[in-house]
């Protein structure tokens, strides 16, 4: 880069920058709306399905993918990594005055090889270069919408986490049904009392629950033939 050059690239930096500010709060709104769009939709599902433990599952799984596509998408616009052209041409759009100075010094500057430069190139460098030194970066992404934006962001990001909140209970049920389903012997059921001997026509109350999980499940007696010494619970 020339010494010529250097105000066009201190002022092409300043506003890239800017720029790849306003994205993220952008990405970050969006990011935050649309997973809490999913999150709340996936916590209404849930309260629909609270006694079906496959379905709590499926829910989850769905608000899982949901989730992450909805970042995905969110992102999407921010994959590229805008180039000194690109900011160049950003600018022009927003200062008129600037009339196709600063793009053209760009080209010349870093698209062509030295050889290949015009007569003039040196002459439009230093052209472009005094009127890029009295655009302000402010002027181009202004302060103003910054803290808009990040105002965005951080309301959605507010009703992301009141949506998360609300939504706690319903996701760890997904989570202990699809663990159920997926890892049953992990699973520990707790029975009291645990086997035990009756005399015929006694009675027993047994108690069952799972240990570290809330599936909905129904523990069931399994009674043994008549004339056996022993009933066990299971």
């Amino acid at each position: 880069m020339s010494e010529q050059f250097a105000p066009i690239q201190e002022l092409l930096d300043r506003v890239r920058a800017r720029w790849r500010r306003l994205v993220f709060l952008e990405v970050t709104t969006r990011a935050a709306i649309g997973v809490a769009g999913v999150v709340a939709l996936a916590a209404v599902l849930a309260s629909a399905a609270s006694r079906a433990p496959v379905a709590l599952a499926a829910v989850g799984v769905c608000a899982l993918v949901g989730g992450v596509s909805a970042v995905l998408w969110a992102a999407w616009p921010a994959r590229h990594h805008p180039s000194d052209r690109n900011v160049a041409r950003f600018i022009e759009e927003r200062e008129p005055s600037l009339d196709e100075r600063l793009v053209s010094a760009v080209d010349v500057e870093t698209a062509r090889e030295a050889d290949q430069r015009p007569g003039l190139a040196a002459a439009m460098v230093r052209d472009a270069a005094r009127a890029a030194s009295q655009v302000d970066a402010s002027a181009i992404v202004a302060s103003e919408v910054l803290r808009r934006r990040a105002l965005q962001a951080a309301l959605a990001c507010a009703v992301l986490l009141g949506v998360l909140v609300i939504s706690k209970q319903a996701a760890r049920q997904s989570y202990d049904d699809l663990s159920l389903l997926l890892f049953p012997s992990r699973i520990v059921l707790d029975v009291t009392p645990g086997n035990a001997r009756l005399q015929a026509g006694s009675t027993l109350d047994v108690r069952a629950r799972l240990v570290g999980n809330t599936a909905p499940v129904v523990a069931q007696l399994l009674r043994a033939p008549l004339g056996s010494e022993d009933r066990q619970p299971t």
